[in-house]
């Protein structure tokens, strides 16, 4: 029995050791394969963080060395990620709505001194470069030379801000911003036929640089009054009918422009909601001037500074910058800081669309005044239009009107917030409750 059994068992853990042998063999090219495909996974990751931080630069890489980045070790990925991260701190627009990434109160800190000593040095070079014109014998052909490519120091841009004594590069005028539509068509026949450039821009209508575009830019600040980046990118989006909004290509012309001295940028925020927004230069103000014959008017932003505390409650300028575009996008026609006459009450905006006409309040203090909504349902035949900041406030400024018997209609910024700017149907409604 035993001679017979014996060579039986050993074929079964033979067997046995064959099976076991395939399932370890098995499992390790699965292991392996999951090691390769989150290796190419990070690759693609990195690939495309690269693309985004360093754009042509990286690419101008790969093209003189087709084997980048594949052959690149992680402590190539640190030398090329590290400074283009470091750079992206110091770019003072954002162009997407995302709340930046908390940081600790040290980076803070950091951050704020290294760009205060950039500022400290951008100023000084500007005025290095002053010196030097002034010394300089000046001829007619350097007159005519476009400006130079840089930003303006902190200092200049307080120096110019509108005030009444201090208007003269814009038009300061309560008029209505047309809905985005009458916009848009401006806008695209100007880009189909665009005016020449004056001698003094030809540079940047040279070769292959968008003339058009970058006069585009200037033009739907100095006609419209529009500051915010989102929604100006959003028109000449529509207008070439090429690009998305959010494309690199048209944020370069923003930065472009801001970099050869048009613009000045500044980001505001309300409720986690960021907003870019730009305003002309004396510089941008001439280019204006010297293309259409007529002065710029005065921007949404520079009026909420010079009238409404614009400059200290940036988060209120936000919410009524934010609540201003989105309106114009649905069809609506805009007027901030109407002097309506009716009383004492001054609301943030008239609203018009068609037969409805709207003072409208925005709202963000966490305070209850009953009387404030009493007034502005005065001059809205009895109803009460407001944007808060959050759905919870709005329902309970809601729910104060609704106890006092006051019907209304009211949104919140958070509600915006929902979507991307651009991204919902023309007649997609403004308000998110109505009550009666």
């Amino acid at each position: 029995m035993q001679s017979n059994s014996w060579p039986s068992s050993l074929m079964t853990t033979n067997a046995v050791a064959s099976r076991a042998m395939n399932d370890l063999i098995a499992q390790e090219r699965h292991a392996r394969q999951k090691v390769e495909g989150d290796l190419a996974a990070c690759l693609e990751l990195l690939t495309e963080l690269a693309v985004r931080l360093g754009g042509e630069a990286f690419e101008n890489m790969r093209r003189d060395n087709p084997g980048i980045p594949k052959s690149w070790r992680p402590d190539d990925w640190k030398d090329y990620l590290l400074p283009a991260a470091n750079n992206v701190l110091f770019r003072s627009v954002r162009w997407d709505t995302t709340p930046p990434a908390r940081q600790d109160d040290l980076a803070q800190e950091e951050i704020a001194s290294l760009r205060k000593q950039l500022e400290d040095a951008q100023a000084r070079l500007v005025i290095a470069e002053r010196a030097s014109q002034a010394s300089a014998p000046r001829s007619s052909a350097a007159s005519q030379a476009a400006p130079e490519a840089r930003f303006k120091p902190k200092e200049a841009h307080q120096a110019v801000r509108v005030t009444p004594q201090t208007a003269a590069s814009v038009v300061a005028s309560e008029r209505p911003i047309s809905a985005y539509m009458t916009i848009l068509d401006d806008v695209r026949s100007m880009m189909d036929n665009p005016p020449p450039a004056p001698a003094k821009y030809q540079e940047l209508a040279n070769g292959d640089r968008p003339w058009r575009k970058y006069f585009a830019s200037v033009y739907m600040v100095g006609k419209y009054g529009l500051s915010a980046v989102m929604e100006m990118a959003a028109v000449m989006s529509d207008a070439l009918g090429t690009v998305k909004p959010g494309s690199s290509s048209l944020r370069k012309i923003f930065e472009n422009m801001r970099g050869y001295g048009y613009f000045y940028g500044e980001t505001l925020a309300a409720v986690g909601l960021n907003i870019g927004l730009l305003r002309l230069t004396p510089e941008g103000a001439a280019m204006y001037k010297a293309v259409t014959g007529n002065e710029p008017v005065e921007t949404e932003w520079e009026r909420l500074e010079r009238l409404h505390r614009g400059s200290e409650d940036t988060a209120h300028a936000a919410a009524c910058l934010v609540f201003a575009l989105q309106a114009r996008w649905r069809g609506y026609q805009t007027t901030l800081l109407p002097e309506l006459h009716a009383g004492k009450a001054r609301p943030d905006f008239i609203v018009e669309r068609g037969d409805e006409r709207l003072a409208v309040e925005v709202e963000l203090s966490t305070k209850d005044n009953i009387v404030k909504w009493r007034n502005l349902a005065a001059l809205n035949g009895g109803r009460v239009a407001f944007c808060a900041g959050t759905q919870a406030r709005r329902e309970r400024l809601a729910g104060d009107c609704k106890l006092a018997k006051i019907p209304g209609v009211a949104v919140d910024i958070e509600r915006f917030k929902s979507t991307p700017y651009g991204e919902e149907e023309h007649v997609s409604p403004l308000w998110v409750e109505e009550w009666k």
